[in-house]
């Protein structure tokens, strides 16, 4: 096996028991176009990579469901019971704030893309189902707008900063001299790939 030589060329141990295998597919792939299991490495369908669940085929419904599991757990004990001890509304939507929303967004420029309109839909349902039970804002917009807003501040840290880890991953910038429409950056598009 590649890895587990490579492993032992660098000096490093490669423990089977918190090793696992994913491979990423088109939906509806026939599993037995798939390569066999490596001996002594679990094959999964997802994997949790710095806090997000991505599933094999980069489906994004797992770590939505985890995330509003997490969510409920967070908003029914704490914020209910802080609405009976008569905490101020401000309060309460700067908690729900910190603690709820910042779990939906979290790392939300990496798997947005992966997710689909029934995941969208259920962010937006979980917030407006805390609206209606006023543990937070009115003004809290969509969730794809929030979404778009961390989207934007990331290229903008990405693109601002000639140090930042991304910033090489950056195409080349456009040299031409037309005076053409204004465009929210100034670098070249990709070609896009057929198939």
């Amino acid at each position: 096996m590649h890895v587990e030589q490579w492993s032992q060329n660098n000096n490093l141990r490669l423990n089977h028991s918190k090793t696992l295998k994913i491979i990423f597919r088109k939906p509806r792939t026939n599993s037995s176009s798939l390569p066999p299991p490596v001996p002594g490495i679990q094959r999964v369908d997802s994997i949790k990579i710095l806090g997000v669940t991505i599933g094999s085929t980069l489906c994004i419904s797992e770590h939505i469901d985890s995330v509003l599991v997490s969510c409920f757990q967070s908003l029914h004990p704490a914020l209910q019971t802080l609405r009976v001890h008569t905490m101020p509304d401000p309060l309460v939507h700067s908690i729900f704030h910190s603690k709820v929303l910042s779990k939906l967004t979290y790392c939300s420029p990496s798997w947005r893309g992966f997710s689909n309109a029934s995941d969208i839909e259920r962010l937006d349902a979980f917030i407006r189902r805390a609206k209606k039970f006023n543990l937070c804002s009115v003004d809290i917009p969509r969730i794809d707008v929030i979404f778009d807003k961390a989207d934007d501040n990331f290229f903008k840290a990405v693109t601002s900063d000639n140090y930042h880890v991304l910033h090489s991953l950056l195409p080349p910038k456009v040299t031409h001299s037309y005076a053409l429409q204004p465009r929210a950056h100034p670098f070249t598009l990709p070609r896009k790939l057929s198939g």
